[in-house]
């Protein structure tokens, strides 16, 4: 059992690309006669998860984006299923420190030996039994071993069923556990520890702490704001929203907006956005500039340049240059601009 669960090849992590994404299965059917969809192929919501972590886990996809293509695939998701593989997918990134901390006190397999799908499907049922407390335990152990089925890895089902019925019959005392754990721990703060490294000795153990507890909470929701328009309360997938689309609002958290902000521009002024996808603060900072200047934006994955642009486009922003370039090479035009 250990073997099969130290086994890892690349095939199996990228088995989730294959086959039909079609039908989904989510407390219940939902039609399927849709143009396009194979009513033979259902997923459930789990499934979806699992599909969705692998893309930000091992692919490196922005899970916001990664999300936006899960939701544009399966039209027929509904507010509920989407608030679920949101608030699950945020929450496990966030928290995987803590996660992968208490599989390995019940894991006989090293977390780094284990199947990278098998290991996903450990975190999503432990942050399940441990953050969400309205799923019950047998449902989280029972979703987690037919995943793996599913994914034809049958000889891993007692590992993994062995390890969470430990987890879910202990989660009290797991939870005392990672409570009492030093607050200026890496597991503790769900901080990696070389991001941890560098807090702590820029901000000083009292901020560090404050800040990491800031990062876990969960966010108020966001904003809608047009320069000349008036606030107004919308509902549903506001990527679909005409207004959206037309570039007349855009969203943007308040960290984002804040380095347009700082920066003081004057009219214009040249900028250079060196690892600028998905191109939020670019595009945030070319509008500040009301059409003057010029905005550099770059990035050295070339597969995510189109986010910039699909943003450039979208907003009408002609004061922009969007370029494939390593920050980490120096380009010499721009040291006398």
């Amino acid at each position: 059992m250990e073997e099969e669960a130290e086994e890892m090849t690349k095939a199996e992590k990228m088995k989730s690309k294959t086959g039909a994404h079609v039908g989904i299965s989510i407390g219940g059917k939902i039609d399927n006669k849709k143009k396009n969809l194979n009513p033979r192929v259902e997923k459930s919501e789990r499934e979806l998860l699992l599909e969705l972590l692998e893309k930000v886990f091992y692919e490196g996809e922005f899970i916001h984006l990664a999300l936006r293509k899960l939701f544009s695939e399966y039209p027929g998701l509904g507010n509920r299923e989407k608030a679920f593989l949101t608030r699950s997918s945020h929450g496990i990134l966030e928290r995987y420190l803590q996660l992968d901390y208490v599989i390995s006190l019940y894991s006989s397999v090293k977390l780094k030996k284990i199947k990278p799908v098998v290991l996903l499907s450990l975190r999503i049922a432990v942050y399940q039994a441990l953050f969400m407390d309205k799923i019950p335990d047998h449902a989280i152990v029972d979703e987690a071993v037919k995943s793996i089925k599913k994914r034809k890895l049958q000889g891993l089902v007692p590992f993994v069923n062995a390890v969470l019925r430990k987890i879910v019959g202990e989660k009290e005392e797991i939870k005392k556990k990672l409570a009492s754990l030093p607050k200026e721990d890496a597991v503790s703060l769900c901080l990696p520890p070389d991001i941890l490294e560098v807090f702590l000795k820029d901000y000083g153990r009292e901020r560090t702490i404050a800040m990491a507890e800031a990062f876990l909470q969960s966010d108020g929701g966001f904003y809608i704001r047009n320069e000349s328009g008036e606030g107004e309360r919308v509902f549903g997938n506001i990527l679909e929203e005409e207004r959206f689309r037309s570039g007349a609002i855009t969203i943007q958290d308040f960290s984002s907006q804040a380095v347009g902000k700082s920066l003081k521009l004057k009219e214009g002024a040249l900028v250079l956005d060196c690892c600028s996808a998905p191109g939020g603060k670019a595009c945030h900072i070319a509008s500040l500039l009301k059409g003057s200047g010029k905005v550099y934006a770059r990035d050295a994955q070339k597969d995510k340049l189109r986010y910039i642009v699909e943003n450039q486009k979208r907003l009408g922003l002609e004061n922009m240059e969007i370029e494939h370039w390593d920050a980490r090479v120096l380009d010499e035009r721009f040291i006398q601009e």
